[in-house]
């Protein structure tokens, strides 16, 4: 295995470098002028001998080489070359779902309704396959327990993908998964994942209306100043209305919304199938064109158009940091353009609401429609959603494990192996996402407005004794 090479494959460019892998754009070739470009995930050779982190990623590579479906990224290929193993996987050229809400909030943007009902059914149809696979005559009994943003991978021709099965649970896989063990990014569990119950399909269903609420409003569902926080919102599950944040919603699209997001799993859609049924059905009622052209239109807005790569040399194996996806990020492709407006800003907390923006809109490429949001609204979301949970001193591994050590490896590193580009550092998944919200109105203003109404009443009162005792 040379610096530019890996087994059978020419290592192009390093996409990315997580705490425990690496990925690369490589291309492999045949007879007859045969080539494919690929993604090659490789385990750093420090880690090689960490069973745990090994025995994940070979279950990645197991259940996902399983799947063959245009809605998930497909794997082609699982080696170990010298003391390290690889997964090679498709290659989607395109962003994630988590840069698309970031850039459209930058320029003050959002998704249109039908581009989100279109993400979540692409969505949908992998959660529904991957729930419902037969192998050799039994069922895989596969969970995702990851559907989130960051795992959701839109090519720039439209199509969607979702990606990332290390860990999901699966009667094929290596390590056994216990009830009790939270795994997956906080934000987007289900109140029954975040309290380590058994899970079933429909726990996936709940990331899905999760993901669905956020890209049609474009704010956390979820947040909070701390993990802790976030899993006691989620185990309580208060869900506002969609309509809340943006006033264009249909009541059929809100209902869709808050089935998903049921507390009870049989309350929900019992299937993805049932419930991606109820989303086309809206969908069509208001799609003017295919889903995926609509969508690829957005992305060559934001992102430029698609680009074919030719062979580059590799950059030094240290460099580079952040996350690492399945697919090269729209901002490192040559001669891709960045959304119109400020730079990306930088992840933080808020107290109030958690948007992917908060800034006014700048100049917006052509079909981009500016969000709509006002104090009023911020203040009713963060009565719905107190920075201040009762309650939320509980202890953290009575709710999330026993096995400590499951969380600070096996977890944080599948947060942040898929979370951005080389370029950006890499985010605390559980932080929200982007910029201040505006304030609720104080107190002080509403107490005024009191007392004026309290004043008019007596000097109508008062008028009101004076002419009585003039007229008797």
């Amino acid at each position: 295995m040379s610096a530019h090479r890996i087994d059978r494959y020419n290592l192009l460019r390093k996409l990315a470098t997580g705490g425990m892998a690496e990925v690369f754009l490589a291309k492999t070739e045949g007879v007859g002028g045969f080539e494919r470009e690929v993604v090659i995930k490789r385990i750093l050779p420090d880690f090689s001998a960490d069973r745990a982190f090994v025995e994940m990623f070979i279950d990645e590579a197991r259940i996902a080489a399983k799947l063959h479906h245009h809605n998930i990224v497909q794997v082609f290929d699982f080696n170990k070359v010298g003391n390290t193993y690889y997964i090679a996987m498709e290659y989607i050229d395109g962003p994630d779902l988590r840069r698309v809400l970031e850039d459209a909030s930058v320029i003050g943007a959002r998704l249109e309704v039908e581009e989100c009902l279109y993400i979540v059914s692409e969505i949908g149809k992998a959660l529904d396959y991957a729930h419902k696979r037969v192998v050799d005559g039994k069922s895989l009994n596969i969970i995702h327990r990851d559907v989130s943003p960051h795992n959701i991978l839109l090519s720039m021709d439209g199509l969607v993908k979702l990606t990332d099965f290390g860990i999901a649970k699966a009667a094929s896989r290596l390590t056994r998964t216990q009830d009790g063990i939270v795994k997956g990014k906080t934000a987007y569990m289900s109140p029954e994942q975040a309290r380590g119950e058994h899970l079933d399909a429909r726990s996936d269903l709940f990331a899905l209306g999760t993901i669905l609420f956020e890209t049609l409003t474009m704010r956390r569902l979820f947040f909070g100043e701390n993990e802790h926080q976030i899993l006691r919102k989620v185990m309580d599950a208060r869900i506002p209305s969609p309509k809340m944040y943006r006033k264009d919603l249909s009541p059929e699209v809100e209902r869709v919304v808050l089935k998903l997001l049921a507390r009870r799993p049989d309350k929900r859609y019992q299937s993805a199938a049932e419930a991606v049924s109820a989303i086309e059905r809206v969908y069509r009622s208001i799609a003017q064109e295919p889903g995926n052209q609509q969508l690829a239109r957005r992305l060559q807005q934001m992102f430029g158009t698609p680009n074919h790569h030719s062979p580059a040399p590799p950059p030094p194996v240290s460099g580079g940091q952040g996350g690492a996806t399945a697919h090269m990020p729209a901002d490192q492709r040559p001669g891709s353009a960045r959304p119109v407006g400020p730079p990306p800003m930088p992840n933080v907390l808020v107290d109030q609401g958690a948007e992917y923006s908060a800034l006014p809109p700048t100049t917006i490429a052509p079909g981009l429609a500016p969000p709509t949001l006002n104090p009023a609204e911020q203040k009713t979301q963060a009565q719905l959603s107190p920075t201040q949970v009762p309650g939320d001193k509980f202890e953290r591994q009575s709710v999330v494990t026993t096995d400590r050590s499951n969380l600070a490896t096996l977890f944080e590193e599948k947060t942040r192996l898929y979370d951005e580009s080389a370029h950006s550092p890499p985010p605390d998944p559980n932080k929200t996402l982007l910029a201040t919200v505006p304030p609720a109105r104080p107190v002080k203003a509403n107490r005024n407005k009191m007392f004026l109404v309290v004043f008019v009443a007596l000097v109508v009162a008062l008028v009101s004794l004076v002419l009585v005792l003039v007229l008797t």
